[in-house]
């Protein structure tokens, strides 16, 4: 939410997202991998359309301190 906050208009997908999904895993690891991977893909392009900017829609620098306040790697 952070990344999209800041002006983010996708992501990457990798095997943080799908990895469970494919490989050496048996059929049903597999299968289970990729419903995870499904619910992921779905909460990253939810948070992209309720947060994105988009590249149309760029941040102004000044702007980027309020967006990314001290701290915003706690959370």
């Amino acid at each position: 939410m952070i990344a999209a906050r800041a002006g983010a208009c996708g992501f990457m997908a990798g095997r943080a997202i799908w990895g469970d999904a494919v490989g050496r895993y048996d059929e049903a690891r597999r299968a289970e991998g990729a419903r995870t991977a499904a619910t992921r893909l779905r909460e990253l392009h939810e948070t992209l359309v309720a947060e994105g900017r988009g590249w149309h829609r760029p941040v102004a620098p000044a702007d980027t301190v309020e967006l990314v306040p001290a701290g915003w790697f706690a959370d």
